[in-house]
């Protein structure tokens, strides 16, 4: 009886296991592309009409799209992208020691 508790168990943990990859995959986030070269912008950015395109920084050529893993892998095969990578939260800890003074 016990053993068939363990089975039973094991079988349940995988399939939530094989959801929960599943789901992740699906996942929307939000990715940093980086373009090999300014005029492959209109081409990337047309198949994300919400991306940030990145303007302010001249040595960096790119967009912040929000896109799944499976929209990452095509975006890294895309000739005109040269990077893509998750982008994190920046934040500033208030224990840093850097203060601005008035």
């Amino acid at each position: 009886m016990l053993r068939a508790l363990f089975i039973v168990y094991a079988v349940a943990s995988s399939a939530l296991l094989d959801d929960a990859t599943a789901a992740d995959a699906e996942t929307r986030a939000e990715h940093i592309v980086q373009l090999c070269a300014e005029h492959h912008r209109d081409a990337v950015g047309a198949a994300y009409p919400d991306a940030y395109h990145i303007r302010h920084l001249p040595s960096l050529r790119g967009l912040v799209v929000e896109a799944t893993q499976a929209e990452v892998a095509a975006l890294k095969s895309h000739e005109g992208v040269c990077n893509v990578a998750r982008s994190h939260e920046v934040t500033h800890r208030p224990d840093a020691g850097r203060r601005l003074d008035v």
